[in-house]
């Protein structure tokens, strides 16, 4: 530490540090009658417990039909612009959820892709002729 002289009466580090230490104070003190009420942080929304029921134990059906259905696509070159990315994926998976919740009777991966071939191929291929016209 630096010696106390006339031209340096305090150490630097002491002084920014006190600075410092008041200049955040300061900062994070509310000002009079400007206060907005604290910021109470809500827990994320959850899927509602009948739908969570319904579709427990069909994490491994939805896996395999996402990988049928992503196969399917990729040897048949229909879907222009599939490339398999994260959004394309997520998308498909939450198709795939709602197959599941509104056909509790489809078990295997292969009832899963006819579902969604009927149900959603068709809409992914009118959205990708729109945008070509």
């Amino acid at each position: 530490m630096e010696p106390r002289t006339p031209e340096n009466p305090m150490p630097i580090r002491k002084f920014l540090k006190d600075n410092a230490r008041k200049a955040v104070l300061w900062a994070l003190e509310p000002e009079a009658r400007t206060t907005l009420p604290p910021h109470r942080p809500t827990p994320p929304k959850t899927t509602s417990k009948s739908m969570s029921t319904d579709l427990k134990g069909k994490t491994t059906l939805m896996l395999k039909s996402l990988l049928a259905i992503h196969e399917s696509i990729e040897d048949a070159e229909a879907w222009q612009g599939y490339e398999g990315t994260p959004d394309q994926l997520d998308q498909i998976r939450n198709e795939i959820y709602g197959i599941l919740v509104m056909h509790p009777e489809a078990t295997t991966s292969i009832e899963v892709e006819e579902i969604w071939m009927e149900d959603y191929a068709t809409m992914h291929l009118t959205e990708d002729q729109t945008m070509v016209v």
